[in-house]
């Protein structure tokens, strides 16, 4: 299954230019360097690029070095990957 939705942000630039189409296909598997979109309990989304360590903990990183969420951060408990 495949589904869109738009960049609307800068926080994946320069890969990602705000407005940009995203055309996402729904996996149950994923792997380190994968993007993805992520979705919070409270229904806000966002597009992050997800690294999968060698313990298979999870993180999401934004792509923009100017974005205060550049660091690698610990997927958080309340996202889950769509």
């Amino acid at each position: 299954n495949y589904f869109a939705t738009s960049m609307y942000d800068d926080s994946m630039e320069p890969k990602f230019p705000k407005g940009t189409i995203l055309v996402l296909e729904k996996t149950e598997n994923i792997i380190s360097g994968d993007f993805c979109l992520l979705k919070g309990d409270n229904n806000n989304y966002m597009f992050r690029q997800v690294i999968i360590n060698s313990i298979d903990k999870k993180f999401i990183k934004c792509l923009n070095p100017t974005n205060a969420d550049f660091s690698a951060l610990p997927l958080p408990v309340n996202f889950y990957v769509l």
